[in-house]
């Protein structure tokens, strides 16, 4: 008698054990099922795609903010130098020629 009630309880943990292994793959299976109905793998690719492309327009924001900056730097050199004010000036309009090299020759003041 000893030998069945000390069995009882071994036989319910396993009886336990399955019922839960069984849970566990019915809950895994209506996951998958749900998952697989909402397309959610094409989705996570999609979103993946999409952090890639921000990444790369955050890269681009970037490189544009160095542009302006180089550029601003250069229209305060204009102001400054007005040989390189002249060289601006004639590229824009199309009097200049490739690989040309604006010099600018200025007068000396003459002493009487």
């Amino acid at each position: 008698m000893r030998e069945g009630r000390k069995a009882l309880p071994q036989i319910m943990k396993i009886a336990g054990f399955i019922k839960y292994c069984m849970i566990l793959l019915v809950l895994s299976g209506l996951a998958l099922a749900y998952g697989w109905k909402n397309h959610l793998l094409d989705r996570y690719q999609a979103h993946l795609e999409r952090e890639r492309q921000i990444a790369e327009f955050r890269n681009q924001i970037g490189i544009m903010h160095d542009r302006a900056e180089a550029s601003r730097n250069r229209v305060k050199q204009l102001d400054v130098n007005p040989v390189e004010k002249e060289a601006a000036v004639r590229r824009i309009k199309g009097w200049t020629r490739p690989g040309e090299t604006v010099y600018r020759v200025e007068e000396t003041p003459s002493n009487p």
